[in-house]
């Protein structure tokens, strides 16, 4: 009797699909498929409360189902400092975490923390601080800030997904 050894596939671009998340009342998103870099933002400001989870809900399941293959999902952690709107955050945070997991996406959560450290070295880099650490590092730039972490989410998923390690970003068990 033979046993058969089977590797898991490397993915390398253009054939690395991941998806970096920003989760919050305007949650960023990017989309790298190969070279091909995609952003978006969720936000709806007409709405409040549940009917606003709700909605981001719905909208990124939506997107989820458009947007296939992705090997790897990174989300940003809870930023537990921020109390007043920490229940939000853990409302918004777990419907796309289920979302990811109910399509079988590997996702990992990275602490904001790690984020920052990950784009400038310092851990406790202000936004404007990881927006220039983003541009030096990677050459992108977005006016928006929940973009550039979620930029820097899916740099995070690249790494891991060829085969890198960054400390403290945790597989979603």
């Amino acid at each position: 009797m033979s046993v058969k050894i089977i590797h898991p596939p490397v993915f390398k671009p253009p054939y690395t699909r991941v998806l970096g998340i920003d989760p919050s009342s305007k949650s960023g998103l990017v989309y790298i498929d190969g070279k091909e870099i995609y952003s978006s933002v969720l936000q709806n400001k007409k709405l409040k409360g549940i009917e606003r989870v709700e909605w981001i809900r719905s909208t990124f399941a939506t997107y989820l189902d458009t947007h296939h293959a992705i090997n790897c999902a990174v989300i940003e952690g809870y930023a537990y400092a921020n109390k007043y709107t920490l229940s939000m955050m853990v409302e918004i945070g777990i419907n796309l975490r289920l979302a990811l997991y109910q399509r079988e996406i590997p996702c990992y959560i990275c602490p904001p923390t790690t984020l920052k450290l990950y784009a400038t070295g310092n851990g406790g880099a202000k936004k404007p601080e990881v927006a220039k650490g983003v541009r030096s590092k990677w050459g992108y730039e977005n006016p928006s800030d929940d973009i550039i972490d979620a930029f820097c989410l899916a740099q995070i998923a690249l790494t891991i997904t060829n085969g890198g390690f960054v400390k403290g970003v945790e597989k979603m068990v």
